[in-house]
């Protein structure tokens, strides 16, 4: 009996060590969705850059 409680111990202190490491990898997943999140925006900051570079370019040769 008391092997067997030492046993359901270890395995429920097992399920916890597992549902943290859970938590965790959905946390660094949440951090590189937004690390994507804030790439895909300077990406598109840098292509409005350049196409307001390119229309101030096209207009000061085309006037």
């Amino acid at each position: 009996m008391r092997s067997q409680k030492s046993e359901i111990r270890n395995q429920k202190s097992e399920i916890r060590s597992q549902e943290s490491e859970i938590r965790n990898q959905k946390s660094e997943i949440r951090n590189q969705k937004s690390e994507v999140r804030n790439q895909k925006s300077e990406v598109r900051n840098q292509k409005s850059g350049v196409r307001s570079l390119l229309l101030t370019v096209h207009l000061y040769f085309h006037r």
